[in-house]
């Protein structure tokens, strides 16, 4: 169910927008909030996971009418990857019409699988080429201030604090789902 957030800091700035969980399973949490499509990654995806994150995406940005940030938020899970995930993260990553705005892809993973997932990234990001302004980081405050600049065309007025209290609502829907 659709719930308003609204978040203000400092001077007065505010961000109102929806926040909405739109897709869940066992690997990946789906939420959107104004021009921020937030996956949290609590596992590797399967092909069945990539087709629902394709389509989401879509309609999200369909329904929206403007392009919309991706910003992909690796967590947990064990990081395996098929051939047929690859291929469609490449695909995903070089198609235009699809997270037109921009995309951050923020790994939370130490040690060994933060590693598997870095390189999985990377590698889709070479063969995918993005048509649009696309970072990695470690962590969401540090991905904040580069989603401020890219959301700056945006109709809402976007904080460095609202996109990280965006995903810590969006990490608290994925808790709770996998929590049921």
């Amino acid at each position: 169910m659709p719930t308003t957030a609204k978040w203000r800091y400092g001077s007065g700035v505010s961000v109102q927008a929806e926040f909405e969980r739109q897709y869940a399973d066992r690997r990946v949490v789906i939420c959107t909030c104004g021009e921020l499509f937030i996956a949290v990654w609590t596992d590797a995806p399967t092909i069945v996971q990539m087709d629902a994150f394709e389509q989401h995406g879509r309609a999200y940005e369909q329904a929206l009418g403007r392009g919309v940030l991706l910003s992909n938020l690796a967590v947990s899970g064990t990081p395996k990857f098929d051939d047929s995930v690859r291929r469609k993260a490449a695909e995903l990553t070089a198609d235009p019409g699809l997270f037109a705005l921009a995309r951050a892809h923020t790994i939370l993973m130490d040690g060994f699988k933060g590693t598997a997932v870095r390189a999985f990234v990377q590698t889709f990001l070479l063969l995918g080429r993005p048509p649009h302004p696309t970072k990695v980081f470690s962590s969401v405050p540090a991905a904040a201030p580069w989603m401020c600049t890219q959301l700056s065309r945006s109709p809402l007025t976007w904080t460095a604090d609202a996109i990280v209290e965006a995903h810590a609502q969006a990490r608290r829907s994925a808790e709770a789902y996998v929590g049921d």
